[in-house]
């Protein structure tokens, strides 16, 4: 695993998933040999949803059939008449349904869902939202980075390219360290190299 605060945020496709004034981190993994379209392996999977999830509640976007369980509140989007559905694929504004979950087994399905085509993005909350406009941005928003970062969010996970990667931001240094940590810890004990860079 490698942990990086400065790098090509266009070579790694992260440059528009990171809102203005974050600070943010890549973190980065390879298999060997080598893997292609084999998805996050599952030792990463398990201890960033831990880790995310034990920050608060994680609100992440939701494509297609999932099996998550009662503790996960589904929020569905409103399904618009063709015309309408068409102009936003055009204007990247789509509305997707969404998950808020504090569970490890729960969250791990937000690297299921588009994460490899980088439509995914969640949002780790100060606490379960009422009515927010947060989640509304979630919902629809596919370029971040001319967007304020949500006051109700603690951080924001989106993949780098080809899924092989993720992207950590949030306005306040001390919990993007305090997160980093936790990690950095998890998977040590889990086994896994950590590199700083």
């Amino acid at each position: 695993m490698v942990i990086q605060e400065r790098w090509d945020e266009v070579g790694w496709q992260t440059a528009n998933l990171r809102p203005k004034a974050t600070f943010g981190v890549l973190l980065y993994w390879s298999v060997d040999p080598a893997s292609i379209d084999e998805g996050v392996p599952a030792t990463v999977k398990e201890i960033v949803a831990a880790t995310i999830a034990s920050v608060g509640p994680v609100a992440f976007r939701i494509f297609f059939e999932h099996s998550m369980s009662s503790e996960t509140i589904i929020i569905t989007a409103a399904r618009r008449l063709f015309p309408l559905r068409i102009i936003e694929r055009l204007t990247r504004w789509w509305p997707a349904d969404l998950a808020i979950s504090r569970t490890t087994a729960d969250v791990q399905a937000l690297f299921e869902q588009h994460w490899h085509q980088q439509g995914q993005m969640a949002l780790v909350l100060s606490a379960l939202p009422t009515k927010s406009d947060c989640l509304e941005r979630l919902r629809r928003v596919r370029d971040w980075s001319r967007q304020e970062f949500p006051p109700e969010a603690l951080l924001l996970i989106a993949p780098a390219v080809d899924g092989d990667g993720l992207l950590l931001a949030g306005k306040d240094r001390e919990i993007l360290a305090g997160v980093l940590k936790a990690l950095s810890s998890a998977f040590r004990s889990a086994g896994v190299e950590v590199k700083v860079v």
